[in-house]
């Protein structure tokens, strides 16, 4: 068994057999063994690292480090590389803090190719976060080994659930049986790695940096290390300039031993210098990875250089943008590019654009609805990535938002909750449907969680791992999603709880055979079109914030009065389609007798109205306007028509055609539906106090009246359905 174990071992985390790394962060010049490994996997004795860089420039495997990711984000990473780019790979939770996904190869594949795959992938998900590549470097450096990591399994850490593989389909469990999961490895081919450059363009330009670390002062990369190098520093910035230079020398791949030759080299210049037991602990430092350093900070900044390759990435990234302050020109360019798309476009920077308003305090969470491929996640595509404005995640559970994990400490937990990174910005989930559509408990948990936060007064919970723990005061923010049609069940829910999502309904469009050649094969390529949408719609809204650094103050005696009456009437015409009816039979013996009725559940119309209100706002203010007019009134319809089951909304649609009254047979061919779920329907519209029923003639045919109270429907044409 032990063989066995070796062996597999052995043949799944292959690299340098002339040198090894201990966990004290020095390189053993000496051969890999048997009994090294033993060591670390069997007995315990030692933890040990593996160089994976080889003499050729090639590895069997690439390895991606997190020091300070959450499980969230490291699993969205992992999906990303197994679902998009079929690349089978493996988490393993790291001794410490982080976290490492392992990709095998077939076959040695150069390091320069995995690793500018891996980096462009990471890279789509990272969102700004560190993380570290293995190998770290294209070439093996000159007088190194380059970098080594520490190998899973170390004996006594693994019996304490770190160093081993997670089970991702299990919420993140350590896998049951570590040696079946290095028995049943999926491993990558060299071409899946060339396929993925070619169709990237990842290499186009690119060739291999030899890093060929010396003690020679002109030789170490950046310009301010190189200052630093020949100068040698004064009392007062020694500390944290030896650990740049330590930091910079760990990245180039030097060994420990000759990078504290080098550090010793420059110490001698320094006044006065540092000694070398004080180097040797930065330099463990530096090779432990524990904390970086910032080209901002001011002791490090005296030796900046603008011709520095770091400098210039940071400029880069402090872009200058175009200005766009006309909603029009956004009309324009979504219109010409996406025609049926400028409605919901316009609805969710109305939703943006509430952030910008002096006394709104309340979130505005809006979820477009529709089939599969009927927009949705282009339209929020436009609003992805927009710097200080929004935030984006691909999937979250609304545990998120005050985490409790306990795999990580504590005093760390601030670090990774959700509820304070999307603070006073938009928040942006593309897929919603995992939520509406999970088992009834937890359903309900997920919106127990929802209605609180999106109450805008933060949230706290309760853990039997973190005690208490949480967020208390405002927490404005606004929230843009996506997902399939909603389920019956998921209404009944929201209606008992009380709602506090709003929906904006996708058009179904007819698929012309001629519309669809015109869009393959004539139009504009749809990558395009989506640049031009999202460039102007982040050009707006940064023109927007840069002019409005103060929020808008807004002057509600302006308001139209009979805008404000329309809301208030369409709010509680909202509050009665999505009630909750709960309904049971008096007797399960015999299906014809008629159904009961508890009192139903309808949410007042305050919350209702005043969102509704805020939204049509944030339409205004779009269009420079801080008073409501008519022209809000059209997107505030919208929702609200969308925010409530759609069977009922389609009854009162035959309502109002039908100048607010309707038959059993009428109703059940306006909607094609049974004459029994026609009166089931009719009697629901009466317990949640819209209509009136009456039963006329010999066969006691029954009629739906629409209320007095919601007459007015049938009066304003703006508002037929």
């Amino acid at each position: 068994m032990k063989k066995t174990y070796l062996e597999l071992f052995k043949n799944t985390f292959k690299g340098r057999n002339d040198a090894y790394g201990v966990a004290k962060g020095l390189c053993v010049k000496e051969s890999l063994t048997d009994e090294v490994l033993l060591n670390h996997f069997m007995y315990g004795k030692e933890h040990v690292g593996v160089y994976p860089l080889l003499q050729d420039g090639t590895s069997y495997w690439i390895a991606i480090d997190f020091d300070n990711w959450d499980f969230e984000n490291v699993k969205l990473c992992s999906e990303r590389l197994k679902n998009h780019y079929q690349l089978s790979n493996y988490v393993e939770v790291s001794k410490s803090k982080g976290f490492h996904i392992w990709l095998f190869f077939n076959e040695p594949v150069l390091a320069k190719k995995s690793r500018v795959v891996v980096k462009h992938i990471v890279d789509e998900v990272a969102e700004g976060k560190i993380y570290e590549l293995f190998p770290k470097q294209d070439v093996i450096p000159e007088n190194g080994y380059g970098n080594y990591i520490n190998l899973p399994l170390f004996y006594p850490l693994a019996q304490q659930g770190k160093t081993v593989f997670l089970n991702m389909e299990n919420g993140g469990e350590p896998h049951k049986d570590q040696w079946g999961v290095l028995q049943s490895l999926k491993k990558a081919g060299k071409q899946t790695i060339e396929e993925i450059i070619q169709v990237n363009s990842l290499l186009n330009e690119e060739k291999a940096k030899i890093i060929t670390p010396s003690t020679s002062e002109e030789r170490h990369g950046l310009p301010c290390v190189r200052k630093m190098l020949s100068e040698g520093v004064k009392e007062g910035c020694r500390d944290k300039v030896a650990f740049v230079l330590a930091k910079q020398l760990r990245n180039t791949g030097m060994p420990k031993d000759i990078a504290l030759d080098v550090l010793m080299g420059w110490d001698k210049k320094n006044q006065p210098p540092l000694g070398g037991g004080v180097l040797l602990k930065k330099i463990d430092s530096a090779m432990k990875g524990y904390r970086g350093y910032d080209c901002d900070d001011p002791l490090i900044k005296q030796f900046c250089d603008k011709s520095c390759p770091v400098y210039k990435k940071k400029e880069k990234k402090e872009t200058k943008f175009e200005r766009v302050d006309s909603i029009g020109k956004v009309r324009d360019v979504i219109t010409t590019n996406f025609p049926s798309l400028w409605s919901p476009v316009e609805t969710c920077l109305s939703v943006v654009s509430q952030l910008r308003i002096q006394d709104i305090s309340h979130p505005f969470s809006l979820v477009l609805i529709g089939m599969p491929s009927s927009s949705k996640t282009t339209v929020l595509s436009f609003f992805y990535d927009i710097d200080n404005i929004s935030y984006k995640s691909d999937k979250f559970t609304p545990r998120s938002f005050v985490s409790h994990a306990s795999n990580v400490q504590r005093d760390k937990l601030e670090k990774i909750d959700l509820l304070p990174r999307i603070r006073n910005k938009v928040f942006i989930t593309p897929e919603m449907a995992p939520i509406f559509g999970a088992q009834r408990d937890d359903l309900l948990e997920n919106f127990s969680v929802l209605t609180r936060v999106l109450d805008g007064e933060g949230f706290t919970s309760e853990s039997g791992v973190h005690g208490g723990r949480g967020y208390k005061g405002e927490y404005l923010f606004m929230w843009l999603g996506a997902s399939t049609p909603i389920k019956p069940n998921v209404w009944k829910l929201m209606g008992n709880l009380g709602a506090r999502l709003y929906f904006y309904k996708m058009a179904d469009e007819e698929e012309e055979t001629s519309k669809l050649v015109q869009q393959v094969i004539k139009d504009k390529v749809y990558k395009h079109k989506v640049r031009d949408c999202s460039q102007v719609v982040s050009n707006y809204l940064r023109t927007f914030w840069a002019i409005q650094r103060e929020k808008i103050v807004w002057e509600g005696e302006r308001d139209d009065n009979e805008v404000l009456n329309r809301i208030a009437e369409l709010s509680q015409v909202l509050c009665c389609l999505r009630g909750a009816v709960n309904v049971w039979k008096s007797d399960y013996s015999d299906g014809d007798k008629p159904f009961q009725y508890q009192q139903p559940v309808v949410e007042k119309a305050y919350r209702a109205t005043q969102l509704l209100y805020n939204l049509a706002r944030g339409h205004a203010v779009l269009f420079g306007r801080n008073y409501l007019n008519e022209e809000d009134l059209p997107i505030v319809k919208k929702v609200a028509l969308s925010s409530a089951p759609y069977e009922r909304v389609s009854v009162m649609d035959a309502l109002i055609r039908n100048e607010g009254i309707i038959d059993t047979t009428g109703l059940s061919e306006a909607i094609n539906c049974s004459d029994r779920t026609a009166l089931r329907i009719m009697e629901s519209f009466k317990v949640l106090g819209i209509v009136d029923l009456d039963n006329v003639g010999a066969s006691h045919l029954t009629i739906m009246r629409l209320k007095d109270k919601f007459k007015w429907l049938l009066e304003d044409e703006q508002f037929n359905f």
